[in-house]
């Protein structure tokens, strides 16, 4: 019996959530997803269909969509919510009583200075996320290169692990350190422990040394051609958050892959 997955996907009924929904359900096809489709909106309404009407909102479609890949996949389920809320209302203690396991975001773009709901949730919230480019298309994974700086091991693989098995992908581990820096001990028992979890797939590790860790990151995706990319969420201050969350925004602005950020 297949695991089950309950995820959300904050939508404003665009084709680019659309395609998000579509991507993950084709990447985590071994899972029985049960998705939730929730637009958030701080307008008073009477209802959702009041809603959609007065903001013209294209929910029709993605709704035809969503019903239109519960018809022609198995694993599949959705529901649709409207939350009168604004979308900071999105947060841990939200996730958890509706039981999430999994947060699913669509983007236009990642630009550097742009603040989306994604860069958000990235800095705010430890949970499992998939963010898709708006023109990604689905490809199976091969390849899938985690970009960690082993500062944890604690973090739960079962949902990359899964994926890997069911598309024997090669799942690259890699540590990347400025040349001037060593990594502790702490960092070399963690990449050992991280290197353990993934004794079930085919494994590569990589301890990279550049002159800085972008340049590092860009170089190793040049080198592996993952078709994922997978970071893991880290415990941080708000300055370490946004040095590294924007350091994440590059990444996916320049190479345009799928990631998903394991909590």
């Amino acid at each position: 019996m297949s695991r089950k997955i309950k995820s959300l996907l904050p939508t404003d009924f665009s084709a680019c959530a659309e395609n998000a929904l579509k991507y993950t359900s084709q990447l985590l096809n071994s899972f029985e997803l049960h998705s939730v489709l929730t637009h958030f909106s701080s307008e008073k309404v009477a209802s959702m269909e009041d809603y959609f009407k007065k903001n013209g909102l294209n929910s029709v479609r993605l709704l035809k969509e969503a019903k239109i890949l519960e018809e022609q996949t198995s694993n599949v389920v959705t529901d649709v919510n409207l939350e009168i809320a604004p979308l900071n209302r999105l947060n841990s203690d939200y996730l958890q009583a509706m039981d999430i396991d999994l947060l699913i975001f669509g983007t236009e773009h990642f630009d550097r200075h742009e603040l989306s709901n994604a860069d958000h949730m990235m800095r705010t919230i430890n949970q499992n996320m998939i963010i898709v480019p708006s023109l990604a298309e689905y490809k199976a994974p091969k390849n899938i290169l985690i970009l960690s700086d082993c500062s944890r091991a604690d973090m739960d693989l079962s949902i990359l692990l899964n994926i890997a098995k069911n598309n024997n992908s090669i799942v690259h581990l890699a540590t990347i350190k400025e040349w001037e820096c060593q990594l502790s001990e702490q960092k070399m028992e963690n990449n050992q422990k991280i290197t353990q979890k993934l004794y079930s797939v085919k494994n590569e590790s990589h301890i990279v040394s550049e002159e800085n860790v972008l340049l590092g990151m860009e170089k190793l995706i040049n080198r592996v051609q993952p078709e994922l990319l997978v970071f893991i969420h880290k415990h941080l201050t708000d300055t370490e958050q946004h040095y590294h969350v924007g350091t994440k925004k590059q990444i996916m602005n320049k190479f345009k892959l799928p990631v998903l950020i394991l909590k």
